[in-house]
């Protein structure tokens, strides 16, 4: 199979999975607009990629919103309860001390 079309697999089985992945690709495809492989975007194999990822996540999205975005309502919670009780710079000494 083309590398365009395992990533597009790829890529929507690990959104089912982690939806930090979302977070992730949104992140990289402004990087790579203000690169030279920008061309990538004016390929089929790019958009059939991205097809291919939003049928595979569909029914996850299509879930998600007939329970009014749940995992909106986590995060939500899990910031006004959990987040709220950590240190910024103990977090970051301990993110450096963990590698």
């Amino acid at each position: 199979m083309p590398l365009f079309l395992n990533a597009g697999i790829v890529f929507g089985f690990g959104c089912l999975n982690k939806y930090n992945l979302v977070i992730l690709l949104l992140s990289i495809l402004p990087v790579i607009l203000l690169t030279v492989h920008r061309k990538i975007f004016f390929t089929k194999q790019f958009y059939s990629a991205v097809l291919i990822t939003l049928l595979i996540i569909a029914p996850t999205i299509f879930s998600q919103s007939q329970n009014n975005f749940p995992v909106f309502y986590l995060l939500k919670t899990l910031l006004a309860r959990q987040v709220v009780h950590v240190n910024h710079m103990d977090f970051l000494k301990e993110q450096v001390f963990f590698l």
